[in-house]
């Protein structure tokens, strides 16, 4: 499937599921945002450097329990990203190229006889066009640390969009007291 119709059919199944549950009154349930940089471990930054994500839910007032429901809840989410070589400066042959990526994206979260489902389809812009080198080796210019050098950023994915798809199926199980645990399989297609 080339990008074009990947892109066309991530954006007709972000329209079904914003559709889906026009019947009922929608608010906003939350928003969450998620910051990492591999710097903070140890020192070093590297692969995957560094990302921030959003999302923005919505749906019908929350009961406590997932809906039953496909598209009752929505979730949109913003994923910025950046995965570099193990050395910005001078990478080894074969090491993972610099990659700057963008996702947007549409979930429903739902349950069907005690199981937790997410299904999600979105698009994702790499190369150059995202900026995020340029914004990385100007922060850490500033910081006085090691930045991506040309060779790096020459060398980087290309601009492109890609479309996006998951899955993922959860089985809760509650223990004693306020011990669970989540099981799940996730699968996911697209960058």
């Amino acid at each position: 499937m080339g990008r074009i119709s990947v892109f066309g059919a991530a954006l007709a199944l972000s329209f079904a599921l914003t559709g889906a549950a026009d019947a009922q009154e929608r608010v906003t349930l939350g928003w969450s945002g998620s910051f990492n940089n591999d710097l903070f471990g140890d020192g070093k930054d590297r692969w995957r450097t560094s990302s921030y994500a959003t999302s923005l839910l919505r749906g019908p007032e929350w009961t406590g329990a997932l809906p039953e429901s496909f598209g009752e809840i929505i979730e949109y989410r913003l994923d910025s990203s950046m995965i570099a070589p193990a050395n910005l400066e001078t990478p080894a042959p074969g090491d993972r190229p610099y990659a700057g990526t963008y996702t947007l994206s549409v979930n429903t979260h739902f349950q069907r006889s005690g199981y937790e489902f997410s299904l999600g389809a979105g698009v994702s812009m790499t190369g150059p066009q995202t900026g995020h080198g340029s914004f990385q080796r100007e922060a850490h210019d500033f910081l006085g640390i090691a930045a991506p050098s040309d060779a790096v950023l020459d060398a980087q994915i290309g601009n492109a969009y890609y479309g996006d798809a998951s899955i993922e199926v959860a089985r809760p199980f509650r223990f004693a007291g306020d011990v669970n645990a989540r099981p799940f399989v996730a699968v996911e297609a697209g960058v």
